[in-house]
């Protein structure tokens, strides 16, 4: 378990975890079984489980972190419905539901605010709902080697082993080691940190040195003392790079320092508060409110009536790309984002043909597609290779495996009785 800093003369509780899972997104490209009010995150997607996505998730967090650890879902108004239904065995998940769309830095801030009214030392794991984990505790073991760092102030997200070259994933360009001083190590391997200790220029406290903040010179990622001891599997993130082309892809699996970015961040909710309000002046009021707000109620009430004026920006671009707290904790535990039909076929079971086959499907002379019939109606596929086709009661989606990533696109042009 993380444990809270510790002064030189007193020692307080450990800091409480929160595990938030981000539960906002359309799932356009998972269309038509994806749609608004039902996305892709209340499906049961992953294979040979029953549960939805975002139930596995919030169980994901639940063993990494334990059974005690308050659950955190923000998701969208259309979808509020499902998102509870989803998870209507474990009451005790609170949803927080916004009222439009603000992409993750205005999620992440809302979930800050709300574990910083249980304890402004609070540690937040933060988690997309639709992603598949293969090996938990693999997951687990990076998830608390990002809690040893962010108990110590760094803004920590998990970083991928690439297994291809990928072109629909950001990539993170892997830095030099997360260093420590001794005497924070020895803190830290006993499960407690130095009041006045650095890690990579950051206090224990989550405080930046004096001149050293979002826009630092590289000198604020420097441990000030010549003892160092690396903090396991974690690193500085030297960049982040866009999704790349199929050319650069290529260069960026083949160098060896490169990882996918998949999403999954650690960070105090001091320090998400610290850099939303240093990368936009509008959060700082809205933290004020909340924490100011006489009860949960009330806070979460004006927080819906300032989220419209929020700007709509991803953590990523609003802090992790600006922020000179960034840490990646390298990880290898068979991950998918779950992104597209694609995706789905990767991780299905296939048969001889190497076909993913769902409902009542029969293939002939057909290989490497997938075939998913959930409208009741028998789909028969002959001399056909590589498709995603899928049927659903009031849509059929048929299209080339490699045209994936661009299925989303056409949701938009369509009746709305069908989005």
């Amino acid at each position: 378990m993380a444990h809270a800093t510790e002064s030189t003369s007193s020692q307080r509780s450990p800091a409480p975890i929160v595990g938030v899972v981000m539960a906002g997104g359309r799932g356009t490209r998972f269309w038509p079984l994806s749609r608004e009010a039902t996305p892709k995150q209340v499906l049961a997607l992953a294979p040979g489980r029953e549960e939805s996505l975002l139930e596995l998730a919030c169980l994901r967090l639940r063993r990494a972190l334990g059974s005690q650890v308050p659950i955190v879902i923000v998701t969208g108004e259309v979808m509020a419905q499902a998102v509870r239904q989803a998870v209507a065995q474990h009451p005790e998940m609170h949803v927080l539901v916004e009222p439009v769309g603000r992409n993750t830095a205005p999620c992440i801030a809302w979930a800050a605010a709300w574990a910083a009214r249980r304890d402004p030392e609070a540690l937040l794991v933060v988690s997309p709902a639709d992603h598949h984990i293969v090996d938990e505790s693999a997951f687990a073991e990076a998830v608390h080697a990002a809690l040893a760092a962010a108990q110590h102030g760094a803004i920590v997200t998990l970083g991928l082993q690439p297994s291809e070259p990928a072109t629909g994933y950001g990539y993170i360009e892997v830095g030099a080691p997360l260093a420590m001083t001794t005497a924070c190590a020895a803190n830290a391997a006993a499960g407690h940190g130095s009041q006045d200790a650095r890690v990579g220029g950051l206090t224990a406290s989550g405080d930046v040195p004096a001149g050293e903040g979002p826009c630092a010179a590289p000198e604020a990622h420097r441990v000030r003392d010549e003892t160092l001891r690396t903090l396991p599997s974690a690193c500085h993130v030297t960049r982040f790079v866009e999704k790349p082309d199929a050319a650069r892809a290529v260069a960026l699996f083949a160098s060896g320092t490169h990882l996918w970015n998949s999403g999954l961040f650690v960070l105090r909710a001091a320090c998400a508060k610290t850099e939303l309000c240093a990368a936009e002046a509008a959060y700082a009021q809205v933290f004020d409110d909340y924490a100011s707000a006489p009860d949960t109620d009330a806070a979460d009430a004006q927080m819906r009536a300032r989220y419209p004026s929020l700007p709509s920006i991803s953590f990523d671009y609003a802090v992790m790309e600006r922020t000179a707290r960034a840490v990646v904790v390298p990880a290898d535990f068979g991950w998918s984002d779950l992104g597209t039909w694609e995706a789905a076929y990767a991780l299905d079971t296939k048969d001889a043909g190497a076909n993913s086959c769902r409902g009542a499907v029969e293939v002939r002379e057909t290989q490497g597609s997938l075939v998913w019939s959930l409208g009741g109606r028998r789909v028969v596929m002959l001399g056909c290779s590589d498709l995603v086709v899928v049927d659903t009661p009031d849509a059929l989606l048929v299209m080339p495996r490699a045209r994936a990533q661009d299925s989303g696109k056409v949701v938009a042009e369509l009746d709305p009785a069908l989005r």
